[in-house]
């Protein structure tokens, strides 16, 4: 079936008529044949726009990539969106950079989406990626969720449209537009299990099924239709020992089944549900949680989740992950941009009389010292208004009851090393207003846009 017909295909069997979608294109062949292939459907009343991320971290080809997709883009009248997907080195040192560079381009694909108004961002994903995939979860000891593969389409509205397609209809279809795609030289870098997988494995298993391709497809998409029932079965039959919240899922030791399996399918069930992008949960993660259940204390599941167990309930819940930390100068009657907590910080003069006394607070002359905003350390102190000494940072958001995971998100305002503020809780006694006559200042938090 040619690119056209696959398109249409996928449409037809997951009811997505003419709508508004936004392609990502990195600038390879696959995304550059999906952009191209879904241009022409353009005709059938589908409004079509494109997305960049450029991570810059190819020095020279992220640059010549973005330059692709614009041209690519103008050549076809494509309305595209760029943006910077740089990484966090927290990120990369906890995750791996493939998997922190996946984690902020669907990020800001999804920004780009709604920037556009598009209902879709449509990923250039294929038969044989689905089969590296699968065949990567195999090899790491993942059960039959696991082996579900890449969904063709997500809660999140991300699409899949040529999951179905093979490399050779790929480059065939470039190669009669005339169009010769960019060349990523990360996916030659065998440091990577998949790049292994698709240079040194799977042509070794070919050369034995020349159709191991289309095998492990049809797994995938087996495994999705009986993973749902099988989801829907541990759903009805741990209702009574597993409670679910927005952000958590509690189980009820003392009432969980004799069959372990059952547990641990609930378990996995709970991961995927609170964590859908985990992929670090093996098999074999499974069966160690459940047997330690009952003697664990905290211990990490994934990336983004752990389990602790307080008496007879196990609770597993989403945890905070570690921000970046943050330091930047700032003037007075100035405004500074923080990404790390998504803020904006406004540093004003107080012009309304009924601010609260708590609020406001006076700053020395410039000329004495520097402002700077940052973030928390350890050995902070500070010396709250109306107290009679100094006393940690860390005790003082204890006793003000701040919850751990906001803690590290709240601003201090410093001058020359010492604590003005704690952003939105309390000011320093060094720097309490005295002199009614004198310019006061209160912070302004706002969430950016």
């Amino acid at each position: 079936m040619a690119i056209e017909g696959l398109l249409r295909h996928f449409f037809s069997e997951y009811g997505i008529g003419p709508s508004r979608i936004m392609v990502a294109v990195s600038g390879g062949a696959d995304s550059s044949a999906l952009l191209l292939a879904l241009s022409d459907m353009r005709k059938d009343g589908y409004t079509i726009s494109a997305a960049h991320v450029n991570h810059g971290i190819r020095p020279g080809e992220s640059d010549d990539d973005q330059k692709f997709v614009e041209e690519l883009c103008a050549a076809y009248d494509i309305k595209l969106f760029v943006s910077r997907g740089d990484l966090a080195a927290g990120e990369v040192r906890e995750s791996g950079i493939e998997a922190a560079a996946r984690d902020v381009r669907y990020a800001r694909l999804r920004e780009l989406r709604d920037k556009s108004g598009a209902e879709f961002v449509a990923t250039a994903h294929t038969k044989r990626d689905q089969a590296e995939t699968v065949l990567m979860r195999f090899l790491t000891g993942s059960g039959l969720s696991r082996l579900r593969g890449i969904a063709p389409v997500t809660p999140e509205k991300v699409i899949r449209p040529l999951l179905e397609a093979d490399r050779d209809q790929i480059l065939a279809f470039l190669d009669f537009r005339g169009v010769v795609a960019q060349h990523d030289s990360s996916n030659d870098d065998e440091r990577f299990l998949r790049n292994r997988i698709r240079h040194e494995i799977l042509p070794r298993l070919l050369s034995i099924n020349p159709g191991l391709i289309s095998t492990l497809a049809e797994t995938a998409r087996q495994a999705r239709e009986q993973s749902a029932v099988m989801d829907e079965t541990v759903r009805m039959s741990s209702r009574e020992w597993v409670i679910e919240a927005a952000d958590s899922a509690t189980f009820h030791l003392d009432r969980t089944p004799a069959r372990l399996w059952l547990v641990q399918a609930a378990l996995a069930r709970q991961i995927r549900r609170l964590d859908p992008g985990s992929r670090d949960v093996s098999a074999e993660d499974l069966r160690r949680l459940t047997a330690e259940l009952r003697t664990l204390r905290r211990v990490s599941v994934s990336r983004r989740l752990e389990l602790s167990r307080i008496g007879s309930n196990a609770t597993l819940r989403v945890r905070v992950l570690p921000l970046e930390p943050f330091e930047l100068q700032i003037l007075p009657e100035a405004t500074i941009e923080i990404p790390e907590i998504g803020k904006r910080f406004t540093l004003k003069k107080q012009t309304d009389a009924t601010t609260k006394e708590n609020d406001a607070f006076q700053l020395p002359s410039m000329n004495e010292g520097e402002l700077v905003v940052r973030s928390r350390r350890p050995g902070d102190k500070f010396h709250p208004a109306g107290h009679s000494g100094e006393t940690s940072l860390s005790d003082f958001l204890i006793e003000r009851r701040i919850p751990r995971e906001v803690r590290d998100s709240i601003p201090l305002l410093m001058w020359n090393g010492e604590i003005v503020s704690v952003a939105g809780v309390e000011i320093s006694e060094s720097f309490r207003i005295r002199d009614s006559g004198e310019e006061a200042y209160v912070i302004v938090l706002e969430e950016m846009p």
